[in-house]
Formats: C-alpha cells, sequence, structure tokens
C-alpha cells in the first residue's frame, strides 16, 4: 500500500513541475526530439542550464540541431517563450536557445491556484481509495480478530495521514511559487505613466482642478 501512496506523491510532484512558472529541468524530462527519423530525450542532445529562476538556456551538443529541440520543447510546453541566440556573435556555429517562463498575470495566477488545488484534490482522492481498499482488506482478513483489526486501522491510517500532509505541503510549495512569479511579473511590469499636465492644467483637454460651474 505504501508503495502506491508513494507513486502517487510522486505523480503529483511530476505533474507540479510541469505547471511551470519556474525553471525546472524535471519539466522538459517528457520532451522527445526527433532526429534523423530518430526519437531522443533533451539530455542526449543538449545541456539544460538554469541561469536564473525563469530561465532555461539550452547547449545543443550538435550543429544545426535547434530547430528540432526547439520543435520537441514547444510540442510539450507551449507556453514556453524562446529565443535563438550566439555566445559568440562572430560564430553561427555557437546558437543556442533560451526560454522564458510565462508571465503570471492575475488571470494567469488564478488559473495556476486553481489548477494546483484540483491536483492536489485528484491525488487525495486516490490516496484515500487506496488506504479504504486496505482497511476493507483487513477487515476480511481479521474478521474474527478484532484487536488486530484496529491496530492495522491504526497504522493505515497514520499512513494515511502522512502522505496527505506530504501532498497538501507540495500544493502549498507550488501555490507559493505561483504567488512569487506573479509577484515578480507585476515587480516587473511597469505601472502606467500618468498624462503630463501642461502650464494651463489640462491633460488631453480637460482641465484639471477645475470647479463645477
Amino acid at each position: 500500500m505504501e508503495k502506491q501512496l508513494v507513486g502517487y506523491q510522486y505523480l503529483l510532484t511530476y505533474r507540479y513541475h510541469n505547471l511551470c512558472v519556474k525553471a525546472e529541468p524535471m519539466a522538459l524530462l517528457s520532451v522527445i526530439v526527433r532526429m534523423d527519423g530518430e526519437e531522443q530525450e533533451i539530455e542526449q542532445v543538449a545541456d539544460v542550464v538554469v541561469p536564473d529562476e525563469y530561465h532555461f538556456q539550452i547547449l545543443p551538443k550538435m550543429t544545426n540541431s535547434l530547430e528540432e529541440i526547439n520543435m520537441g520543447i514547444l510540442t510539450v510546453h507551449p507556453e514556453f517563450e524562446p529565443s535563438f541566440e550566439l555566445m559568440d556573435p562572430e560564430n553561427p556555429d555557437t546558437e543556442y536557445l533560451i526560454y522564458k517562463m510565462p508571465d503570471v498575470d492575475k488571470e494567469c495566477r488564478d488559473m495556476l491556484m486553481e489548477a494546483a488545488k484540483v491536483l492536489h484534490d485528484e491525488c487525495k482522492v486516490r490516496m484515500e481509495e487506496v488506504c479504504a481498499d486496505e482497511i476493507a482488506d483487513f477487515g476480511e482478513l481479521f474478521a474474527n480478530n478484532p484487536q488486530n483489526f484496529n491496530e492495522a486501522s491504526q497504522a493505515i491510517d497514520n499512513l494515511r495521514k502522512e502522505y496527505l500532509d506530504n501532498i497538501y505541503q507540495l500544493m502549498e510549495k507550488k501555490q507559493d511559487e505561483i504567488e512569487e512569479a506573479y509577484l515578480h511579473n507585476t515587480e516587473a511590469t511597469p505601472a502606467p505613466q500618468a498624462e503630463p499636465e501642461s502650464e494651463e492644467g489640462y491633460i488631453n483637454g480637460i482641465r484639471m482642478g477645475a470647479e463645477e460651474e
């Protein structure tokens, strides 16, 4: 039973890594790059560098492979914003890719927060079902031994609480990352500039501070 709980917890962790607001290499594990008729994983064709929390650098291991790599990454993560750069402006063979994580505005923040909760709730339901099935099995096994059944049920309940607490903490961590990305985007977005006031005190043809007659 615990193996199943561990598996569901790992699956939730993987899903949260793919709910990208920060650059996490685990989010690229499912990327498949098709080159010369063969499918290859990202680590076979490129090195992945994380220069900061909101960018990936993809350094190809072979020249002239960036288009295929870019296609593979955007197939899995169309929300990434790619740009092609040169390490040496005079050498086209030094081309590499930079991916910027998507900006998190208020609407995106709300959607991601809800998605994090939905993923958590789905995982919780599956864990609860596993524990309920295990208790039912022990109920049949110890039908004539209530003491052993109570001990087994308590042990299962302790595991249930432990793993439910684990996944709740994972949800909180992801939601904290989403909020942090939202604040990062808010700070990076310049506030609208007020229209300059003319010497006569007019803005866009409207006199400011004038009292109604």
